[in-house]
């Protein structure tokens, strides 16, 4: 019985053997096969992100001043932060005179309505001058600041006085603006 049992284990291996055989392809249905997959197969391009770095630094604000004869405009922002700034003075006058403007901080209790009020050419005695600018030649004319280098500021509200010397050698104001809050 044990040479029956044996002789069954070989045919069904040799069965199982035939049976895969039968199943499986041919070496040259494998090369086919193989063939026909490289040669449709494209590779996918992959993308390649290379970091950019750009500078987050933001330009400093600009404070303009436009005088044109008698009188003074300003654009720009009421609040600045407190370091870098630039005051564009515009001139659009017929001729050279002495025009410019005085940046300032006023006493504690004083306002813009004050200074607008102020009817002297003098500065007033509660008038805090930071710095003063004259030109007499038309055009544009830009000044940077940084507030953390002038040691007399403070960190009060400024404000930006027009001013112009008139015909008869007087000082003639010509607009007050602010106050322009300085945020640290």
């Amino acid at each position: 019985m044990q040479h029956k049992l044996v002789n069954l284990k070989y045919f069904l291996l040799i069965s199982a053997a035939m049976l895969m055989a039968a199943c499986a392809p041919s070496p040259k249905a494998i090369q086919t096969a193989i063939a026909m997959t490289q040669a449709a197969w494209t590779p996918t391009p992959t993308l390649t992100i290379t970091p950019t770095y750009t500078s987050t630094t933001i330009p400093p604000p600009v404070l303009t001043l436009t005088i044109n004869e008698m009188e003074c405009s300003f654009d720009g922002p009421l609040t600045i932060p407190y370091g870098e700034f630039m005051i564009k003075l515009v001139l659009n006058e017929q001729r050279p005179t002495d025009s410019g403007y005085a940046l300032a901080r006023l006493v504690d209790g004083k306002t813009v309505e004050d200074l607008q009020a102020w009817s002297s050419g003098d500065q007033p005695p509660w008038f805090i001058l930071i710095n003063g600018v004259h030109e007499n030649a038309g055009g544009n004319h830009t000044y940077s600041y940084d507030l953390r280098k002038i040691p007399t500021y403070t960190g009060d509200p400024l404000v930006l006085m027009c001013a112009r010397i008139t015909d008869t050698g007087n000082m003639a104001k010509l607009g007050v603006f602010g106050p322009i809050e300085v945020k640290r």
